[in-house]
């Protein structure tokens, strides 16, 4: 009985723990974040498609004051 429970809670910790070396926590939008990319990319947001490169590059360029600490890719 107990072996079994300690087998299958074990991996269970070793995956979280394993996770959280690969991944960094991903920073929270602020609400002016927020508010540019809606401004830019709402269309993309309504139609449920996602933005090109370009168009999340032209986003960060539009607002550099708001959008600086983010990458193409974190839009």
């Amino acid at each position: 009985g107990e072996t079994s429970s300690n087998k299958t809670s074990d991996p269970k910790s070793n995956r979280s723990r394993e996770k959280g070396l690969w991944h960094k926590a991903k920073p929270k939008w602020d609400e002016a974040e927020v508010t540019a990319i809606e401004k830019h990319l709402m269309s993309f947001i309504k139609e449920h498609r996602l933005p090109q490169k370009d168009d999340c590059i032209r986003c960060l360029e539009a607002e550099p004051c708001e959008l600086g600490n983010r990458s193409w890719k974190g839009v």
